[in-house]
């Protein structure tokens, strides 16, 4: 076994000596192979570079691979439902700060208006006092 690990790797840089870049691993998402992990050049997809390609795993089972769609699948279902849940929490917190706001102008409104009933017991009491031009209010008795 050591032997053609050996071999691979040497063969690797000798198809790699042309381009003079580094392997990447990167792992394949398509129906036939999704989880699967192979070597390429780091210039393989812009076709500039030596397209060494290598599989890093061995083929993938077919029961393996329906696994993989369908717990892909699932992940998607949950992304979208986590994306519609942080949708729905943004436009909760968007309408909670406009209700603080809106305490806000009530709370605002409510001490002007007891603002105003202070004042206007104030003017009440000195029209009064003044009527009777500084005498004390004595109620008539009947």
């Amino acid at each position: 076994m050591p032997s053609s690990s050996t071999s691979s790797s040497l063969s690797s840089r000798i198809r790699l000596f042309h381009c003079r870049e580094k392997l990447v691993k990167v792992t394949s998402w398509t129906a036939q192979n999704p989880g699967r992990r192979f070597y390429g050049c780091v210039n393989y997809w812009t076709g500039n570079g030596c397209n060494y390609f290598e599989w890093a795993d061995e083929v993938i089972c077919e029961r393996g691979k329906e696994v993989i769609r369908e717990q892909m699948e699932k992940i998607a279902s949950l992304s979208v439902e986590l994306a519609k849940s942080k949708s729905k929490e943004k436009a909760a917190s968007v309408k909670a700060e406009k209700l603080k706001m809106k305490l806000n102008v009530v709370s605002v409104c409510l001490a002007l208006s007891w603002v105003l009933i202070g004042l206007y017991i104030l003017i009440i009491v000195a029209i009064v006092v003044s009527s009777n031009k500084g005498g004390k209010i004595v109620p008539e008795l009947a």
